[in-house]
């Protein structure tokens, strides 16, 4: 199949294509990038691997196929991989969970995610949007569904993942 705009379609093509696919490609804005390493915890008495712990970095990173440089997921069964290789949340989402869990601190990557990016909504952002910042473009493959790991990160607030 030939994708093109209208614009790049001559006014006297041969082709006459029965409809016309845009791609638009939205700005994102990236408040922080965020990596980190798997760790062990305690959780019910059994040490498991997680990687739910993120910190923002300064210096530039690069994306790559499979993940963020720097970055590495624990359960490559559920994380991870060509389809889940970047892991976006909307910065604006942070005063709604501070203000459900105020015993809580909410610091930039808290949710295990790759990018903070600000100016997008997860209501409004489908599977197959396009978001690019400078060089980088990305798109979305496949919503969140958090794990129990979630509920490690607030040390296993049960509420928190049915917030999700």
């Amino acid at each position: 199949m030939f994708i093109t705009t209208v614009d790049n379609l001559p006014a006297n093509s041969e082709i006459q294509p029965k409809f016309f696919l845009k791609i638009a490609i939205r700005i994102m804005q990236i408040v922080s990038v965020n990596v980190g390493k798997p760790q062990n915890v305690l959780f019910q008495g059994k040490e498991i691997s997680t990687g739910i712990f993120k910190s923002p970095v300064e210096e530039t990173v690069m994306v790559r196929k499979l993940n963020v440089d720097g970055d590495e997921q624990a359960d490559l069964r559920v994380h991870g991989g060509v389809e889940k290789a970047v892991y976006a949340y909307p910065h604006q989402h942070y005063a709604g969970w501070q203000q459900d869990f105020p015993q809580h601190e909410f610091p930039i990557g808290v949710f295990g995610e790759n990018l903070t990016v600000d100016s997008l909504d997860k209501t409004t952002v489908h599977i197959g949007d396009r978001f690019q910042s400078g060089d980088c473009e990305l798109q979305v493959t496949q919503p969140r569904f958090p794990c129990f790991k979630l509920g490690i990160r607030f040390g296993y607030a049960p509420r928190v993942t049915q917030k999700w």
